[in-house]
């Protein structure tokens, strides 16, 4: 499925974390820390990276390092990002109702409650319950 996900996010330029980054982005409303990416998404710091490399070399978002703590790399998404992402979130979003257009409501509210509690169970399990966040509703 994520094959199919990621296939279909090509014609936008993006994959599922790239979609996620920007998403999380847009929804923050402002200068987010890339460490705060990395926990939100659950992924390394070299992960974040290259995810930010890619998304700037594109335009879709910048980098600049923090006013307070010249440590600390803030990401923004640019107009250009919230474009894309406004283009790209709907029929994303299509796409996936399509995947599993197969499955009735009952099945469909069944597979989201079990993969929730599958994902909590995992997030318990590497005491991670606070990291990651879906990037949209469901």
């Amino acid at each position: 499925m994520n094959a199919l996900i990621d296939e279909h996010l090509t014609q936008f330029g993006l994959s599922r974390p790239r979609l996620h980054v920007l998403a999380f982005l847009n929804r923050a409303g402002n200068e987010v820390r890339m460490t705060d990416i990395g926990n939100w998404l659950g992924v390394t710091k070299a992960h974040v990276t290259r995810l930010v490399d890619g998304l700037e070399s594109d335009g879709l978002v910048v980098r600049s390092a923090s006013r307070n703590d010249r440590r600390t790399i803030l990401v923004h998404i640019t107009p250009s990002g919230r474009q894309r992402l406004d283009s790209a979130l709907p029929q994303h979003l299509s796409h996936l109702h399509a995947l599993l257009d197969d499955l009735s409501e009952n099945e469909k509210q069944a597979l989201i409650h079990l993969l929730a509690r599958a994902r909590d169970s995992m997030l318990s399990a590497t005491g991670a319950q606070d990291r990651a966040q879906p990037a949209f509703p469901v």
